[in-house]
């Protein structure tokens, strides 16, 4: 058994049934391409002789490969980018919407993709080796081969396409998510700039009435909770610079 969390998810969302999803895009597009060029294998096979058929299955196979571990290496890149630019606001700004679920799907696509690609990739090496081989071609095993090869190769190239769609909906969600927390946090700093004015317009009229005396233990409470607050250490030098603006220069 794969001990992988990867993996788990991957099996407990089943993704695997996005390669035989009747209702998108890219399995229809494959499976027209599937059946086209499998019918025309079957049906030109006998004009073709054994050794053009050996050949052309050796070029192809070997140029489908290369082409193939390219888009693998896009597959790590386009995770990589994205595991970096979601960050932990963005993941509680996300479980808070309860759309997580949505996340992990989308991020697991490349996983499935990744499956797809390398599980393509070394069924290719194989027909390549078996090309170079001089075995005897059957008219029913190669319209299979290539049948299966047309269907994994289309679904690639259309799956990637789509999972760019998934990348610019996980963009536009962590610049709305941001959007939202300036907001929110443009909201707390009105907020809070409020609160000092009210605590300033109460701290000016209240010293006033009980004389420059009150002043004074005011001030000096202020400075001594600088000095011996232990919590405050790594403030302290700002604290007392405040502290020193606000009311040492206005004597």
């Amino acid at each position: 058994m794969i001990k992988d969390s990867a993996w788990k998810k991957f099996k407990e969302y089943k993704k695997y049934k996005d390669l035989f999803d009747k209702n998108t895009l890219e399995f229809k597009a494959s499976i027209i391409s599937a059946i086209l060029l499998g019918g025309m294998i079957y049906l030109f096979f006998p004009r073709i002789s054994n050794e053009n058929l050996n050949i052309l299955l050796e070029s192809l196979t070997k140029d489908i490969a290369i082409g193939l571990i390219g888009f693998l290496g896009f597959t790590v890149a386009g995770l990589a980018i994205l595991t970096g630019i979601v960050s932990k606001k963005f993941v509680d700004t996300v479980v808070y919407k309860e759309k997580l679920i949505n996340l992990e799907k989308i991020l697991l696509s490349f996983y499935f993709l990744g499956i797809i690609i390398g599980f393509s990739i070394v069924a290719h090496i194989i027909c390549y080796m078996l090309s170079l081989c001089t075995l005897p071609c059957y008219r029913s095993v190669i319209t299979i081969i290539i049948a299966v090869f047309s269907f994994l190769d289309v679904f690639i190239i259309f799956y990637s396409v789509k999972l760019v769609g998934n990348c610019l909906d996980i963009f536009f969600l962590v610049n709305k998510s941001d959007l939202q927390n300036d907001l929110e946090e443009d909201r707390e700093r009105i907020q809070y700039t409020l609160y000092l004015y009210r605590l300033r317009a109460l701290e000016t009229v209240c010293l006033k009435k009980l004389g420059s005396e009150a002043f004074e233990e005011f001030k000096q409470t202020i400075e001594k909770q600088i000095k011996e607050d232990p919590k405050n250490k790594t403030y302290k030098s700002e604290l007392t610079k405040i502290y020193e603006r606000l009311y040492k220069e206005n004597e």
